[in-house]
């Protein structure tokens, strides 16, 4: 098979098995069509962590917008409060 399409398969592969932090186990894709089923596992991994992770950002971010807005509006009954007593 002179096909150029096992080294690329291989190359993306390697490259992804290093980025996504997946690592070299002791299980591992012996051909071409097992490499690229994990090198669509590693991306579809990598962008559900991504989501996920941006997810949890976002409710951290309302959480503190939340938080402010508690922190004003009880200011402000103090504020309140202090001027009519």
């Amino acid at each position: 098979d002179g096909s150029p399409l096992p080294k690329y398969v291989m190359m993306i592969y390697f490259t992804n098995t290093i980025f996504s932090t997946v690592g070299f186990g002791e299980i591992t894709p012996q051909n071409t069509y097992e490499r690229l089923y994990t090198v669509v596992s590693m991306f579809v991994g990598v962008m559900v962590f991504g989501t996920m992770l941006s997810e949890v950002q976002t409710m951290h971010l309302q959480a503190s917008q939340m938080k402010r807005e508690c922190e004003d509006a009880r200011r402000e009954v103090r504020d309140y409060l202090r001027e009519v007593h």
